[in-house]
């Protein structure tokens, strides 16, 4: 129920044809910021366990 999800691809794609990221610069950008939301997502999966198990807790 909720929680974060991946930046979707129409959200990479329009940022990047707004800011004339075309081609073969727009995967490695798909890249980059796939690596970059992948570590997001887990740094905020860690942090909501951590609070659930700080509710479970305390």
């Amino acid at each position: 129920m909720g929680g974060e999800g991946p930046i979707s691809y129409q959200a990479l794609s329009t940022y990047a044809r707004d800011h004339g990221i075309l081609g073969s610069e727009f995967r490695v950008f798909r890249a980059f910021m796939g690596a970059m939301d992948a570590e997001w997502l887990k740094y905020r999966a860690e942090q909501d366990k951590a609070k659930a198990d700080q509710s479970n807790f305390g």
